[in-house]
């Protein structure tokens, strides 16, 4: 049997033609959820986008938020209470400082440190002797305040 076959039974060729037309409706439909799949993902696609936008400094930021640590150039809020405090001038001993904003004398004396190591804070030329010598405000910790509108 063969194409002529075919074309000798006329019930068979209907039966036929039904077929095809099924199977391409079959593959119409298949056709529009692939299409809408593909929107689906395509979508996903650009929301994932946007969320990874720069993971790296998202990494980064999330690292300081669990670490509790903040950027190399920033200071911690002790030490910018401290530095406020002396920003008018005043020249102050840890003691001094201690009482003024509430703090521990421990993290007081750690700010301090971490001040005058970066050259924000200073104590006088003149030391007295017995006594405890009072910090003031170097132009470094003046600027630090000035230039992030601190004060």
């Amino acid at each position: 049997m063969g194409a002529l076959d075919t074309v000798k039974e006329p019930g068979r060729m209907a039966t036929t033609a039904t077929l095809s037309k099924d199977v391409i409706d079959l593959f119409s439909k298949k056709a529009e959820l692939l299409e809408e799949q593909v929107a689906t993902l395509e979508q996903e696609n650009t929301v994932l986008k946007t969320e990874n936008a720069n993971p790296k400094q998202k990494i980064k930021d999330f690292e300081q938020q669990v670490s509790g640590s903040h950027p190399k150039d920033e200071l911690q809020p002790e030490a910018v209470q401290i530095l406020k405090l002396l920003f008018n001038g005043d020249s102050l001993t840890v003691t001094q400082i201690t009482s003024a904003l509430g703090i521990q004398k421990g993290i007081v004396e750690f700010h301090r440190d971490a001040l005058v190591k970066q050259k924000m804070i200073s104590l006088p030329m003149i030391r007295t002797l017995g006594r405890e010598n009072p910090y003031h405000l170097l132009p470094a910790g003046r600027a630090y305040l000035v230039d992030r509108r601190l004060v």
